[in-house]
């Protein structure tokens, strides 16, 4: 009866969670808020699905539990090299102006210290499951602000581990139960010698994972070893948290990681989802209706304040003001493990049990608010500029340049190669970058590179494009692009505008803004497989161009339309069965090496015909029959593309009977 009531419980709930998702869905709503909805509705606060409030808090701890572990399972060093710069100055920066503002009310009110640092601790957490969401939906993960806002979140998850050590002292508890800082101290070296064991010991125990083949292990091992470091750590007297991201940390730097995390991949939004529908059953709708005024100031405080914080921190990373604006307003939620402070700070009696309901409603509140902020950030970092300039940085003193031919907008790997090109080329040329880090090691090497946002009208004039001929994009950031695009055509009706995109469904949009010419990096891939596939047909080089300019033309119409091409297609088509030429280049090892195109009898043999010689660069047209080949000879063959085939194949192995 028991086991009936429990099913009937998890179908009702996991049915509740389809039903609003996919409304959710139909509204462009992010599922992070169907499950919060979810779990108001299915919790002892809502229809009472799930009643007893223990065990919606073993379900939000588990969900924890395993939410860390793949936070640190996801934690490349690659990624964090890249990402480092952003993470300690960023995430640092945006940490302590957060605490510093919750604790000036301190001053005016009766808020104790340990109260106000606690609610500064929940203020620097923002949301990375919704923010990497939202920008995955709007393609903007290679974007700028999408990089600072990735970074900043990666400090904010790792930081809550230190967080949450810290809270029973914060709370001030003596009692029996609370590790005192030298056990403290003393567990945590024990802690990580285990975890140095592990990692010695953890690429045997892959390895003989591996080698069995059996994909189901990698799940079994990696949910195993995640349990038992939390449990371990647990038992030490820190979070069973802690101990599972220091399993994903261990695992992460594993040969195996790859395939641990394609395994464990279809778990991430089970957990996920586990873990905010836990954290909407928590929400008591009777308390938040009570206070709803209160929620709604602080929830729009909150906001304000996060909004600020973002945008002075990623001015201090030097990024111009419009990536301030779109990371700020990125940030401007209270994230995902705010809500295990919470938990942790009610039981340490940091927080009364109706704070604890405030609190957590308002920052579901502002969670709700991140897909709205995300999508008005673009126009926002307009109407609220207030005098914020882009900088400008001047070209080395002592050089005085022309004006640029070409002027290229951002300097990551496609702009140097460019810029390499054109100045072996002897083409003048200009840069705009908005990275300071690059701006100055470009600078060191004699770069003619300008700071500044290119989606600003005096930062393009000062990059010379009144007076240029060409001007090309290649940026991650569709926003910018937009806004660029047009506002070169206007400084400059007449100048030739490039624009790299990595979306096939930006390139009417681009188009349409004013750019001449736009690569997809999409398409440009396709094309480049099909020359190569043609090329090893043997296809004539005139008519693989051919198709290629084809299927450039009018944006990769072509490609982009499901209706099949006419026109060269057909005459590709055609090769396919006609003959052509092609070379043969005889290598000393080859069967055809020192032997006569009689004894060869290639004709018989493969059906295709030698026409001419090339030996020592020199052509020989209709070459006799009793010439030897010689080792660095290059046959020039004619036939259908089976006999050519056939004839490579001879030349290079001989026949059968021959090998």
């Amino acid at each position: 009866m028991i086991l009936n009531s429990a099913l009937l419980s998890v179908l009702i709930l996991f049915g509740t969670a389809v039903a609003v998702i996919s409304l959710s869905h139909r509204l462009r709503i992010p599922p992070v808020i169907g499950f919060l909805v979810t779990g108001m509705a299915a919790g002892p606060f809502g229809f009472g699905i799930i009643h007893q409030q223990s065990q919606v808090e073993t379900y939000a701890e588990l969900g924890v539990v395993f939410l860390l572990f793949l936070v640190g399972l996801e934690l490349s060093m690659d990624r964090l090299k890249r990402l480092m710069r952003i993470m300690v100055q960023g995430g640092v920066t945006q940490a302590v102006l957060t605490v510093a503002v919750m604790l000036l009310p301190m001053l005016f009110t009766a808020l104790s210290f340990p109260k106000a640092l606690f609610f500064g601790f929940l203020l620097i957490q923002s949301s990375t499951v919704v923010v990497m969401k939202l920008y995955q939906d709007r393609e903007e993960m290679d974007s700028p602000h999408a990089e600072v806002a990735t970074g900043i979140l990666l400090f904010q998850d790792l930081f809550i581990v230190p967080l949450l050590l810290v809270l029973p002292f914060l709370a001030g508890q003596t009692g029996t139960d609370v590790v005192t800082p030298g056990r403290l101290m003393l567990n945590g070296l024990l802690l990580i010698a285990i975890l140095g064991a592990v990692r010695f010991l953890l690429p045997y125990l892959l390895r003989f994972i591996a080698e069995t083949r059996i994909h189901e292990l990698f799940v079994l091992t990696a949910i195993s070893l995640c349990l038992g470091a939390a449990l371990l750590s647990k038992y030490l007297g820190f979070s069973l948290a802690l101990g599972a991201f220091a399993c994903g940390i261990l695992l992460s730097s594993s040969r195996y990681h790859h395939q641990i995390s394609a395994e464990t991949a279809p778990f991430k939004d089970v957990f996920t989802s586990l873990f905010f529908i836990a954290i909407g059953m928590l929400i008591n709708l009777h308390t938040a209706w009570e206070h709803l005024s209160l929620i709604v100031v602080l929830c729009v405080s909150v906001v304000v304040v996060k909004i600020a914080i973002g945008y002075v921190t990623v001015a201090m990373l030097r990024y111009p003001h419009r990536i301030r604006v779109l990371s700020g307003l990125g940030l401007a939620q209270i994230g995902e493990f705010a809500f295990i402070l919470l938990q942790s700070g009610m039981v340490l009696g940091l927080v009364s049990g109706e704070e604890f309901q405030i609190a957590n409603a308002t920052a579901v509140l502002t969670l709700m608010l991140a897909p709205v902020l995300i999508a008005v950030a673009p126009r926002m970092s307009g109407w609220i500029r207030k005098g914020v300039e882009g900088q400008t940085q001047s070209m080395p003193a002592g050089k005085k340049e022309k004006g640029p031919q070409v002027v290229v907008i951002g300097f990551g790997l496609a702009g140097h190669h460019l810029a390499r090109v054109l100045r072996e080329a002897g083409i003048p040329y200009r840069v705009v970058e908005f990275n300071a880090v690059t701006v100055r090691a470009s600078l060191a090497q004699n770069e003619p590179v300008l700071y500044g946002d290119a989606a600003r009208a005096d930062i393009l004039e000062a990059a010379g494009v009144r007076s240029a001929l060409v001007i090309v994009f290649v940026i991650s950031d569709p926003a910018a692009l937009r806004r660029s695009i047009p506002l070169a055509r206007s400084l400059n009706p007449g100048i030739t505008i490039v624009a790299r995109t990595r979306r096939f469904s930006e390139i009417e949009a681009l188009r349409k803004a004013g750019a001449d010419e736009v690569v997809a990096e999409e398409f440009e891939t396709s094309i480049e497989l099909f020359t190569l596939v043609l090329t090893k047909l043997h296809i004539p080089r005139n008519l693989i161009r051919a198709q290629t300019r084809l299927l450039r033309e009018d944006g990769y119409e072509m490609l982009r339309v499901p209706a099949p091409a006419k026109g060269v297609s057909e005459k590709v088509m055609a090769a396919l069965a006609a003959g052509t030429t092609d070379t043969f280049y005889v290598a000393s090892d080859h069967f055809a090496s020192g032997k006569t195109l009689k004894d060869l009898n290639l004709r018989t043999f493969s059906g295709a015909s030698v026409i001419a010689i090339v030996r020592e660069e020199r052509p020989m047209p209709n070459p006799p029959l009793d010439l030897p080949l010689q080792s660095g000879d290059t046959l020039v063959l004619v036939g259908t593309h089976a006999q050519i085939d056939a004839a490579f194949l001879y030349l290079e192995k001989g026949a059968p009977d021959c090998s």
